[in-house]
Parts: structure tokens; C-alpha cells; sequence
């Protein structure tokens, strides 16, 4: 149900930022208001307790810096009692933003921050495969001992030294029988 209900406000307002010609700004600020609506915030949005009224208040002067669609938007999620979908909603306006622009978006997991120079050889990369234009999303995860996985779609390339490892074992394994 969440889905479907993310999906119509999300397709709704992807429409809104074509016919306005503000998709980029528009998904600026949704990247920036996700950011915002984690913890204490969204608990409050939440809230059954606390009248539709004063949230709309509180969103309409929390966000004021933002476009007037975002406010008007958490307004009515907050009068439709549907603030809990709220952040996705938002994750899928950005991606289908990303659609628009011909952006794609690679997850790329490493133990380390990626250099600069290593974000725009991997961009390059992934673009000139795929033809578009490319955003990275860099997760760190201290358990990986080197290397890095990049997923696309549905596409994942693993250079980190625990799949090494695994398919070593695997072949070691396979070979004893």
C-alpha cells in the first residue's frame, strides 16, 4: 500500500516540476528536506495526537525557504494523516527526477571515502557504459578490507577483497571434491 501511495504523490509532483520547468531545483530541495525530516521532526509529523493545524504551522515555518509545492505537499500529507510517508514519497520523486534528467545513480559501497579523482573516473566509467549521466551515492562500511561494490539497477560489480576471498573459497571448496 505504501508504494502505491508514494507512487501517485511522487508521479503528481514529478508532473508539477515539468510543468513549472523546475525539476532540477525541485529535487535539490527534496535531497535537502529528506535530510530534514529524519528523527525528532518527523516523529512530530507523525504524531496522531497533535492537531493537522499546528503541523501545518510548524511546516509552513520551518520550511519557508522552501518552494511553496514542498510545503503545500507536507501540508496535505499532514491533513490526509499520510506525514508517514513523507520520506518515501520524497525517495521517489528524486528518482523519478533522475529518470527525467537521464540521470542514473550508482550505490558505491568502499571501506573508505572515495578521492575526488576516484568519484569522476567511476562517473566517467559508468556514464560512457550506460550512456547517461551519473550521480554516486558512497556508502562507507568499514567491514569491506579493500575495494569497492558499485550497483546500478540491477547490475553489481564487486572488486572488494571479501568477495575475492569468497570466490577463492568457493573454487578451494569446489576443486577438494
Amino acid at each position: 500500500m505504501a508504494n502505491k501511495i508514494s507512487e501517485v504523490y511522487a508521479s503528481a509532483f514529478v508532473e508539477l516540476a515539468v510543468e513549472d520547468n523546475k525539476v532540477v531545483e525541485r529535487k535539490k530541495q527534496a535531497q535537502k528536506l529528506k535530510e530534514y525530516l529524519k528523527g525528532e521532526l518527523m516523529v512530530f509529523l507523525r504524531t496522531n495526537a497533535i492537531d493537522k493545524e499546528v503541523k501545518k504551522d510548524l511546516i509552513n515555518e520551518c520550511f519557508a525557504a522552501f518552494d511553496v509545492s514542498f510545503r503545500n505537499l507536507l501540508c496535505l500529507l499532514a491533513d490526509k494523516g499520510r506525514s508517514t510517508y513523507a520520506n518515501e514519497i520524497l525517495t521517489d520523486f528524486i528518482s523519478k527526477c533522475n529518470e527525467h534528467l537521464g540521470i542514473k545513480v550508482a550505490k558505491v559501497t568502499s571501506s573508505r571515502p572515495l578521492r575526488d579523482e576516484e568519484v569522476t573516473r567511476l562517473k566517467k566509467a559508468i556514464g560512457n557504459k550506460y550512456h547517461c549521466d551519473v550521480e554516486i551515492d558512497e556508502v562507507i562500511d568499514k567491514g569491506l578490507i579493500s575495494g569497492f561494490k558499485v550497483k546500478i539497477d540491477d547490475y553489481v560489480i564487486d572488486t572488494s577483497m571479501q568477495n575475492k576471498m569468497n570466490n577463492l573459497k568457493k573454487e578451494l571448496l569446489k576443486e577438494s571434491w
